[in-house]
């Protein structure tokens, strides 16, 4: 998964959440504009190579500044193919 810091400001994410569970355990700090790879832990496992998958409820947690559990919720489920 890559990300990137859209903000203003420099970010730290805290927290990766599908569906209330957290798959992310590394507070990583971004500078703005700043793009960087995240590992998510444990994720469930996807299938079969071609077997396409959906991740629904997406969250981000993250904190700017003083500022801590900001979240980022997704629009839209994240989905792909397995590889």
């Amino acid at each position: 998964l890559t990300m990137q810091n859209m903000d203003g400001q420099k970010v730290t994410l805290t927290d990766f959440e599908i569906d209330g569970v957290s798959y992310f355990s590394t507070n990583t700090s971004f500078t703005v504009g700043e793009t960087k790879p995240i590992t998510a832990t444990s994720l469930p496992a996807c299938g079969s190579a071609g077997t396409s998958f959906e991740l629904a409820n997406v969250q981000i947690i993250y904190s700017k500044g003083s500022i801590d559990g900001l979240l980022q919720k997704g629009a839209k489920s994240i989905s792909g193919t397995c590889s």
